[in-house]
């Protein structure tokens, strides 16, 4: 594995991938001890899908796979609580002999998400529970019971911790702002954190220049405070909605970055026959194709993936068909014992300019919009309605499949109505 650009800045870098293999491949490349902060904002197990409400489709976008994921781990907590211990060890790992680790989580898991970081961090170097106020009127918990905050754990990776004594906080934080008051900070992102209580996190625990990394960030706020305050940052999402919310906000900062993906090298152990099918969470990239078709000519004619990078329609007079490897989703069901081959689709001259040729609407839409609902801490499939909403996507997208196209020094970025990036040269399509 290797990161694609190669060059990291120390100074300020952005990752999209698994934040267990982004953290492994900085581990490699000589990040272990670097960290003076790193802040974990990841899944809290509520058993919410985190979908992306959409104006335009009446209807809520998400990932097939993250979807799957976070149902399972919300019926099996072990589940859920073994991923997240192995990116906690990483964590550890990253920290320098002053770092401190700031985990933040709510009370269904936090108890047990306690206990392993103390047997991660040892007790002796839990520092403080942090009680932050998310709402002024309660959530719905249990019955009569309300939820009105979150927990922030905050350890040392050794005894000789950064130690601010000018700075004494109260362990009840009702003056960082909820989630109802983002105001112009907003970007629609699902669970975004107030830039106050950023501000807070990164002022308690660092000093200006310090290395800080935040490999959940999903809306960028971390991110966006750390800019402003002067450290320098590392940051990583599994979501490329999340990225692009992130690389805008900094933008706006007046701070352009590019992306740095992990990327594999061909593996021919991959082809069988004419196909190359790749099982892993790392996308499949330009890189990797370069390889296959250096390596295989013509002979593999379709590569089966669960991800793919943005770049492969970067290759000219490429005719091999990409597939996305998804969970098999009928009127049974989710299953991913099962699996199903989904055609991506491909940027294409159109009359009008670039255009999104799409193989299977129907399918299309049917994987990219949420599934299941959860009611009273159960989920509910309805394969009925579910086809009712394809339907109407459908009918309201029309033949409009693209939202957006950029020009950038000779290359396109487009933009589909779910979320997916396709980057291809103006020459290959107009």
């Amino acid at each position: 594995m290797q990161f694609i650009p190669k060059e990291i800045s120390p100074e300020r870098a952005l990752f999209w991938g698994d934040n267990l293999l982004i953290m492994e491949q900085l581990l490699n490349d000589g990040y272990k001890g670097k960290f003076d902060l790193i802040y974990f904002d990841g899944p809290f197990n509520s058993g919410r899908i985190f979908s992306m409400p959409s104006d335009k489709l009446k209807t809520n976008l998400i990932n097939a796979w993250d979807e799957f994921r976070g149902m399972h781990h919300f019926l099996d907590s072990e589940l859920f609580q073994q991923d997240y211990v192995k990116r906690i060890r990483l964590a550890k790992e990253l920290l320098s002999e002053t770092g401190l680790f700031v985990f933040q989580i709510y009370q269904k898991e936090g108890h047990y998400l306690k206990v392993m970081l103390d047997q991660v961090f040892g007790k002796d170097h839990f520092l403080a529970e942090i009680i932050w106020k998310i709402n002024d009127q309660p959530l719905p918990y249990n019955s009569q019971f309300g939820l009105s905050h979150e927990c922030l754990f905050v350890y040392s990776r050794t005894p000789h911790y950064l130690k601010k004594d000018e700075m004494f906080l109260s362990s009840v934080w009702d003056d960082v702002g909820i989630y109802q008051t983002l105001g112009d900070e907003d970007t629609l992102y699902p669970s975004q954190k107030p830039e106050k209580l950023m501000e807070r996190i990164i002022e308690m625990t660092t000093e200006e220049n310090a290395l800080v990394g935040d490999f959940y960030c999903g809306s960028g706020s971390f991110v966006a405070v750390a800019e402003k305050l002067n450290r320098r940052w590392m940051a990583s999402d599994s979501s490329q909605h999340a990225i692009h919310v992130t690389q805008n906000r900094l933008a706006k900062l007046g701070t352009t970055i590019n992306v740095h993906n992990l990327v594999e090298c061909f593996d021919k152990s991959l082809v069988q026959g004419d196909h190359y099918s790749k099982h892993t969470h790392i996308p499949f990239s330009l890189f990797e194709l370069e390889g296959l078709v250096e390596e295989m000519g013509d002979q593999v004619k379709i590569v089966n993936a669960i991800l793919f990078s943005n770049d492969i329609d970067l290759l000219p007079d490429n005719r091999i068909i990409f597939n996305n490897i998804m969970p098999l989703i009928n009127e049974d069901g989710i299953s991913e014992s099962e699996l199903k081959l989904v055609r991506r689709p491909k940027p294409v001259a159109g009359r009008n300019g670039v255009e999104l040729e799409i193989y299977s609407p129907h399918e299309w839409i049917l994987y990219n919009i949420q599934h299941i609902e959860l009611d009273h801490k159960k989920y509910s499939f309805d394969w009925p309605l579910l086809q009712e909403r394809v339907q109407k996507t459908n009918s309201l997208i029309g033949d409009q499949w693209i939202s957006d196209v950029e020009q950038h020094h000779g290359y396109l970025i487009i933009k589909d109505v779910f979320g997916h990036y396709y980057t291809t040269t103006c020459t290959s399509i107009l």
